[in-house]
């Protein structure tokens, strides 16, 4: 099998979001088998395949919670099966939960009075509970939105239509 460039860790890093942070799927990427990947890992990061991989993703969170502000999100993204495993290797590797980091940046956004960009999501419903949270509000209190009273319909007078309106104009 040729030899994959080891001194480029740019290409390693895409290759890794590419093959979703799995081995298998990574030394098919690079075309070898997960012994040499082995060797490759040990000489270029000093670990395991899996553990630099594990490393990488845990880099990535940051970025991507940022983004979608949801843990559920994030850990999906980075392919994690289960929310609880993020959440805790979230908080073993950078030592704040991923509720308190999304609260922190909530936080410095309303303090700069800036807003929260919000990226092309896919999902209408992870878009609106985006916006929500950035607004500090729940779905419920969708329920409680009404037109605003400048829109026809909400609090404009009615009209009578029809022969009606003859008859009480005259």
């Amino acid at each position: 099998m040729a030899r994959i460039d080891v001194s480029n860790i740019k290409k390693w890093i895409e290759i890794a979001e590419r093959s979703g942070y799995r081995v298998k799927v990574f030394c098919k990427e690079v075309n070898v088998c997960q012994r040499q990947l082995q060797r490759y890992t040990q000489e270029a990061f000093g670990r395991s395949p899996q553990d630099w991989l594990d490393e990488q993703r845990l880099i990535a969170a940051p970025e991507i919670l940022r983004r979608y502000c949801s843990a559920k999100v994030a850990s999906s993204e980075l392919g994690f099966k289960q929310v609880s495993h993020f959440s805790r290797e979230f908080k073993r590797y950078y030592g704040i939960s991923p509720r308190a980091f999304i609260a922190e940046i909530e936080a410095t956004a309303r303090s700069k009075k800036t807003r929260i960009a919000l990226p092309q999501l896919t999902s209408v419903r992870l878009f609106i509970t985006t916006y929500l949270r950035s607004k500090n509000l729940r779905w419920k209190d969708l329920a409680m939105w009404s037109l605003p009273p400048n829109l026809p319909g909400e609090n404009s007078p009615k009209k009578p239509r029809g022969n009606h309106a003859k008859t009480i104009a005259s």
